[in-house]
């Protein structure tokens, strides 16, 4: 028999007795596991991703057993999710350990490092995130809801560690992958559980917090961090001008777009990284008919009367960053927008 299939055995009649799992055979347990998610059989890697799942819910406290939910392991774990074709059992497995190990349950003493091995394999990933954002509409609620809650804690996690690029990157790959437009659309039913769990204010409270954090940092080309995201902003609004201006000169043509001849040294000036965030959010949105009929309107306007859509549009962002849906309640559902 499988070592998973012992393990999932004595889990079973745990969870039945309410019992847990004493910490040198929880250690056991956690290695032999790995050992079968590390190794190439597929059959193995997945029955013991969903086994390890179960087992979170009989983890004692344990700095080793946490330490042992290693970089490796979500490596592995985040790859596995990142597909379109990953089963929702699966998924819903992965969600389940990498939120019992950001939720801080198991280890024993806390460091600067202790969530970490998520962080560094998620705050950057885009296909990841692009993947879970294409996943949070699903009817499963247990998929929406572990989506939610590991994306909340996530972004928690990063601004507790005080490092700007964690937090400012996740938030890019969110706004890049449309996710907060995927968890504005989601179904009457589907918002009103997550509501009813607490998911839905925890998810927006995180994001206000990294948003507050993120709308007064200025712009620093000379950190490495700023200037790639400075230079994928250029290169985006570069894309979405030549789209409407396939003839005219680059230089002119973000300059009648409202961002002069020198558009770097502009958006330093003007914009803070939240600012250059969401601007790349509104150039990367699948809304064309909105992109085109504003480009059509700066490139056809005279250069005192086109509308400062970019800045107008980072004014907006802020003032409902700072909203207070307590005192204004008629916003609660839109102030994540």
């Amino acid at each position: 028999m499988s070592d998973y299939n012992i393990i999932n055995r004595h889990a079973k009649e745990l969870h039945s007795k309410r019992a847990k799992l004493d910490e040198p055979t929880a250690i056991k347990y956690v290695e032999a596991l790995k050992q079968c998610i590390s190794g190439i059989n597929k059959l193995d890697k997945i029955n013991s991703i969903v086994v390890l799942a179960k087992c979170t819910d009989l983890f004692p406290q344990s700095d080793v057993i946490h330490n042992q939910l290693d970089s490796s392991l979500f490596a592995t774990l985040f790859e596995i999710a990142s597909s379109e074709n990953v089963a929702n059992e699966t998924l819903r497995s992965i969600l389940k350990i990498a939120i019992s190990f950001l939720s801080g349950v198991i280890p024993v003493h806390g460091t600067a490092n202790t969530f970490h091995s998520v962080i560094l394999n998620a705050y950057n990933n885009y296909p990841l995130i692009e993947n879970l954002s294409n996943k949070l509409t699903d009817l499963d609620l247990m998929i929406s809801t572990g989506i939610v809650d590991f994306v909340s804690k996530l972004i928690y996690r990063c601004v507790e560690t005080k490092k700007d690029e964690y937090f400012s990157l996740l938030l890019k790959n969110l706004t890049l992958s449309q996710f907060v437009s995927s968890f504005a659309i989601l179904s009457p039913e589907t918002n009103a559980d997550l509501f009813r769990l607490g998911f839905s204010q925890s998810f927006l409270k995180s994001l206000k917090l990294a948003r507050s954090n993120l709308k007064s940092l200025a712009i620093k080309p000379e950190i490495p961090f700023h200037a790639a995201l400075l230079n994928d902003l250029i290169s985006a609004l570069g894309s979405a001008i030549n789209e409407q201006d396939k003839l005219g000169d680059k230089a002119d043509a973000f300059a009648r777009a409202g961002f002069t001849n020198d558009p770097k040294a502009y958006i330093v000036e003007h914009f803070t990284i939240l600012g250059v965030i969401e601007l790349m959010g509104i150039l990367g949105s699948p809304n064309m008919t909105f992109k085109k009929n504003y480009f059509e309107h700066i490139m056809l306007a005279d250069d005192n009367c086109h509308f400062p859509i970019s800045l107008f549009t980072i004014h907006i962002k802020e003032m409902m960053t700072d909203l207070d849906v307590n005192e204004h309640p008629g916003f609660k559902n839109f102030a994540y927008l």
